[in-house]
């Protein structure tokens, strides 16, 4: 059998790496559309033209030929017709105006059983490269493995796609490819995704989600023919250029700078620092190719070195929660060559001039807690010029703006084990009232806020209209947006082996207190029930409170029928929809009194809508909020608690500085809950690293037993007062730990 070389694999080691984005989880197996990928690349033309961006492949992932579970396609299939009716002349028109080489998620056989089904397979297969000059063929098991009989189908193809495109790189995504394994150009590494607080979730307490990127590791001797799926940009956004740093430059496999998901959800001011690494990364490219770890006693764990002689590109980072200062010599311990000056510039986590040093001397470089630097050490005969002699964010290709570089993290307490609260219904209820279980999408749409790009904004828009999302029923908002075709919470019961815990409990918040005298759920039950599409059992009572603290119960039920229907429901194995007939009926309790929260236990799903009625008039709900996966609390009631006081004194406070509760060890799955109380106020968490619960888009949040941290926003009216940081335990056989308080600086 040959050997696997360039002219097979399309590259060796020392290729240059490949800038790419891929399509996974900003639409799933169902594949996107020619609107919805035309709009992406305009995305991508939109940070070329403003920050000088260049993306070098754009890679369509499942769906948009192949889908999941063997469902090979054709360019004359129905769905095929439907998503892409010109087939790929637009998009590809599209991706070649950008520079953009277009890459194809598919399987790797579909050769039939025929000797015509195989051709036909062959041609549509070499058609991508011909026809539309593809540069990347991303091979996946979840469509299927390569039957052993069709190994030489396999190898004519992959022959002839690298006739028309040499350079052609084949994923090879956990398939056994046997003897044609030489034609792939990298395997999976560590076989597993980077969907954050979804395939992967911090090891430990940290002030961020992505302090998972210092301990991942690196492929054995730097082997760079691998792909490690690229940084996720869809969820938990906080520090994403961090984990690309660790991405880019610190592996710096053939696909590189590699991301994936929803870039459209970051900031306005973040698709700055997404460019400005890829800008880097493409004048270092050619010399990144060679690397070598450092000493971890000096640099810590994961520390490369890249580059040639006379320049070298450095990435190390911090994970703890206090400052470190590492010491770098400027000679061949980092694999730089004898000469004069030494510059040294740090490109991260801001831009500037360390300062100009004689070869053979250490300097001292400070890294931040839980952040990556990158260092640019080189001759300083060679020294990039910078656009500025003080620290700045780089902003496209020739501007910048000064930046504070001071971060800091101080502890300020430690937790005591104490007695249950006695009051320990409304502790636990206010957590599980202000906490959502929407998408991660959701969240990080929400954590973004508004956008002034037309380009952002239409990619928001399609994403979050698509019909497969707004069938998983994933946001609170949908049961009280008004709209016939949008419900809330199509997953929960069976997605996954089912999301919710102990049956779940629906918690509406009316948003302020009402009089009320009845309480309608608008939801689908099917005639037939599918795996996907529950019998949807009502439940006999529900409780209504004003205050959190004292609940009333009401069963005075009744179920009616409005119209027959037809819904449409996701496949779990394709993510294809099909129909289901049913009944949309209203579940409606009898009340009185005043009411703001409602609890329902083991809920109905799919719930279009939510309503309000006093005297036969339907209420105006101006802020109400919905959530559905924490257990009730007669269920899962509080079985132990911690807490301590502490103080944030102004001197120490920035507008933005939140409280990390670090819970340190193991609590069980959403075994523990932390809140601040002050002045009779309760302030909870917003968010959580490993995140919260969701009502998943794609797959659910990570199960996680140990190593929470929660976030706290401190705001003014918290300063120099009685902080009593509360931490709630609901698993009795997990309560040996401790939690630490630490006041963070913004995440800016």
């Amino acid at each position: 059998m040959d050997v696997k070389n360039k002219k097979t694999a399309g590259a060796d080691e020392k290729t240059p790496s490949r800038a790419q984005y891929f399509s996974w989880i900003n639409s799933t197996f169902e594949g996107s559309t020619e609107e919805q990928t035309l709009a992406n690349l305009d995305y991508f033309r939109w940070m070329k033209d403003t920050y000088g961006m260049q993306l070098d492949i754009y890679a369509l992932d499942a769906g948009n030929l192949d889908g999941n579970a063997g469902t090979y396609q054709t360019f004359d299939s129905e769905k095929m017709k439907r998503k892409y009716p010109g087939g790929y002349k637009n998009i590809g028109k599209a991706a070649a105006e950008l520079g953009t080489k277009l890459g194809m998620w598919c399987g790797p056989d579909g050769f039939g059983d025929t000797e015509e089904e195989a051709a036909a397979r062959h041609e549509l297969m070499v058609s991508l490269c011909r026809d539309y000059e593809f540069g990347l063929l991303k091979l996946d098991a979840c469509c299927s493995g390569l039957r052993p009989e069709k190994r030489p189908n396999f190898e004519r193809m992959a022959v002839e796609c690298r006739e028309y495109n040499p350079d052609l790189i084949i994923l090879n995504h956990r398939i056994d490819l046997g003897e044609c394994e030489k034609y792939a150009t990298t395997f999976l590494w560590q076989g597993g995704e980077t969907y954050v607080d979804v395939h992967q979730a911090n090891p430990c307490t940290a002030p961020h989600h992505r302090a998972f990127i210092f301990s991942r590791g690196e492929v054995d001797d730097l082997k760079r023919l691998t792909e490690d799926h690229g940084t996720c940009l869809s969820s938990c956004m906080d520090r994403f250029e961090d984990d690309l740093i660790y991405q880019a430059f610190n592996r710096c496999l053939i696909l590189a700078p590699e991301i994936y998901g929803n870039p459209w959800l970051l900031r306005d001011d973040e698709h700055a620092k997404l460019a400005h690494i890829y800008n880097l990364h493409r004048r270092l490219r050619d010399i990144l190719v060679d690397g070598m770890t450092l000493p971890e006693d000096i640099y810590g764990i994961n520390a490369v070195s890249r580059g040639n002689g006379e320049r070298r590109v450095l990435s190390f980072g911090n994970q703890s929660w206090e400052k470190k200062t590492v010491t770098v010599a400027l000679n061949e311990e980092i694999g730089l060559e004898k000469c004069d000056k030494v510059s040294v510039i740090i490109h991260h986590p801001y831009t500037h001039l360390l300062g100009v040093y004689d070869y053979g001397q250490t300097v001292a470089v400070t890294a931040d807690p839980f952040r990556a630097v990158l260092l640019e050490i080189c001759n300083a005969e060679k020294a990039p010029k910078l656009l500025c002699d003080k620290p700045h964010q780089v902003i496209g290709l020739d501007s910048y703006k000064l930046v504070d570089t001071e971060y800091n993290i101080k502890k300020i307490g430690t937790t005591d084990s104490v007695s249950v609260p006695s009051d320990t219904v409304k502790y636990a209820e206010t957590v599980f009232f202000r906490t959502d279980n929407d998408s991660l999408e959701k969240r990080s749409l929400r954590r973004a806020g508004p956008t002034s790009i037309s380009e952002v904004q239409k990619c928001r828009d399609i994403f979050f209209n698509q019909p497969n999302y707004l069938l998983r029923g994933c946001d609170g908002e949908f049961a009280f947006d008004g709209k016939k075709d949008t419900f809330f919470d199509g997953v929960s019961f069976y997605r996954w082996g089912g999301l919710r815990i102990d049956g779940g409990c629906l918690r509406v918040d009316f948003g302020k207190e009402f009089e009320a005298d009845r309480v309608e759920f608008e939801y689908f039950v099917p005639y037939q029930a599918t795996y996907e599409c529950s019998e949807n059992k009502a439940p006999e009572s529900i409780s209504v409170s004003t205050d959190l603290s004292d609940w009333r119960t009401f069963a005075d039920r009744k179920i009616d029928i409005i119209e027959k229907e037809t819904a449409g429901v996701c496949l779990h194995s394709t993510d294809e929809i099909y129909d289901v007939d049913g009944d949309r009926c209203v579940l409606s309790f009898d009340l009185s009194g005043s009411v703001r929260y409602l609890r329902m236990p083991d809920p109905v799903s799919r719930i279009y809508n939510i309503s309000l009625f006093k005297d036969g008039k339907k209420l105006c709900l101006e802020n109400p909020t919905v959530n559905n996966l924490w257990a009730s609390t007669e269920k899962r009631p509080v079985i132990g608690a911690q807490k301590t006081v502490v103080h944030v004194k102004h001197e120490d406070w920035k507008e933005g500085s939140y409280l990390s509760v670090a819970l340190e060890g193991k609590h069980g799955v959403d075994g523990a809950f932390a809140f601040v109380e002050c002045d009779d106020n309760i302030y909870t968490a917003p968010d959580r690293a490993s995140s919260f619960r969701v009502n998943a888009w794609e797959c659910p949040s990570r199960s996680v037993d140990r190593n929470y941290t929660y976030y706290v926003p401190v705001t003014e009216e918290m300063l120099d007062r009685d902080l009593t940081v509360w931490v709630l335990l609901f698993d009795k056989d997990n309560t040996d730990f401790t939690s630490d308080i630490y006041l963070c600086d913004p995440l800016n």
